[in-house]
């Protein structure tokens, strides 16, 4: 009767044991479970929250102008253009500097001439709007202005961005400054070189100007000098002197011979 006992007694130990386990792993697997829906709610909520910011940060636009009219000013750009979005950034390239000064010499126009541009909106869709509805489209404005009946030549830049357009600006003038560097060093070697043939032909000329006084000087001088006479010993023969006769015997002799 005891080890019956004994043994019955065991059989409940071990089943509480097994269901104190039981209880301790799905309890367990439950708080995984919550923590697991805890998680994805956050990053619903993350997610959630980066779309409304992203759809909240409003995407530029960048619209390239390929003609300005003559004698438009950026802000008379950015006015007209205005109208039909919010703006950020105006940039329009200035005339060759060439062309101007041909044209001022010619008693042209001095104001300033561009010739084209790019204009940033603050919306994409705005920008959008902007090409489709004035592209070909007369410019208008106050009949006095000089592009009143001028048009509007506007194209947009899907993907086009306004750091490209500095690191096309950078570019050019990084060109624009060694041409420049290169042409002011050809520019100082040929005054080098002239300065250096001028020199040296100045040198040459002296030279020659020297030689001619100096022969101007010599020739009346040797004119004017006095020959100097020299007595001559007569000539001897074995201790005695040779009469006239015996010397044109002498000269006759030798002219034969030689």
């Amino acid at each position: 009767m005891d080890d019956k006992f004994k043994s019955l007694n065991n059989n409940k130990d071990g089943n509480i044991e097994s269901n104190i386990n039981i209880n301790s792993i799905t309890s367990g697997i439950r708080i995984k479970k919550t923590m697991k829906t805890k998680l994805f709610y956050k990053k619903s909520l993350i997610e959630k929250v980066l779309d409304v910011s992203k759809k909240s940060k409003k995407i530029p636009g960048i619209i390239y102008l390929s003609k300005i009219p003559p004698f438009m000013k950026p802000e008379t750009v950015k006015h007209l253009l205005s109208q039909y979005g919010e703006i950020k950034r105006v940039f329009l390239t200035p005339e060759n500097h060439k062309n101007r000064l041909r044209r001022l010499k010619f008693k042209g126009n001095k104001k300033k001439m561009y010739t084209e541009g790019w204009v940033e909106f603050k919306e994409k869709k705005q920008a959008k709007h902007v090409a489709n509805t004035l592209n070909t489209s007369i410019i208008g404005g106050k009949p006095n202005t000089y592009y009143h009946d001028d048009i509007w030549n506007i194209k947009y830049l899907p993907k086009f961005k306004w750091s490209h357009l500095q690191e096309q600006i950078a570019s050019e003038n990084a060109s624009r400054t060694s041409k420049l560097k290169a042409n002011i060093y050809c520019a100082k070697r040929e005054n080098q070189n002239y300065i250096k043939n001028y020199e040296h032909s100045r040198m040459i000329e002296n030279i020659k100007n020297k030689k001619q006084k100096t022969d101007e000087n010599i020739t009346p001088n040797s004119q004017t000098r006095t020959k100097y006479k020299f007595k001559q010993r007569e000539v001897i023969y074995n201790n005695t002197p040779i009469n006239a006769k015996e010397k044109d015997e002498i000269n006759t002799m030798l002219n034969t011979i030689l």
